[in-house]
Order: structure tokens, then sequence, then C-alpha cells
């Protein structure tokens, strides 16, 4: 075997080491980002239940402030 052929093959075996190494990596970053979308969408889930709690007193509140319950209105 030719020193050049055991310098090309040491090199493609080098490139497939990092390649594998990157490839790693990058699977456990995807899965870190996608735990971290998944608590932000329960927290964003959470945050619009939440709201529509506090829109349903608002409303409630304005109407009976207002006058305006749930009656009809008189003629």
């Amino acid at each position: 075997m030719s020193p050049e052929l055991i310098g090309i093959l040491a090199v493609g075996v080098a490139l497939a080491g990092v390649t594998v190494a990157s490839w790693r990596d990058i699977r456990a970053d995807m899965h870190k980002l996608d735990e971290r979308l998944s608590s932000l969408e329960r927290a964003v889930a959470t945050l619009g239940e939440r709201v529509a709690r506090i829109e349903g007193v608002l409303f409630h509140g304005s109407s009976f402030w207002t006058g305006h319950r749930d009656r009809p209105a008189e003629d």
C-alpha cells in the first residue's frame, strides 16, 4: 500500500468520524430544541386560558357597571 493511499484513507476515516460526531451533536440539539418548544407551547396555552378568564371577568364586570346585563333591551 502506497503512502498516498494510506493518507487518503486516513483523511476519509477522519472525515467520517467528524461527520458522525457532528450528526450526533445536531440530533441532541434538535431534541433539546423540541423539548423547549413543547414547554413554550404549554406556557402559551396556559396564558391563553388565563387571558380568557380575565376577559370573562372584565366583560361581566363591565356589563354589571353599565347596566347592560344579559337581558333584552326595554322598549
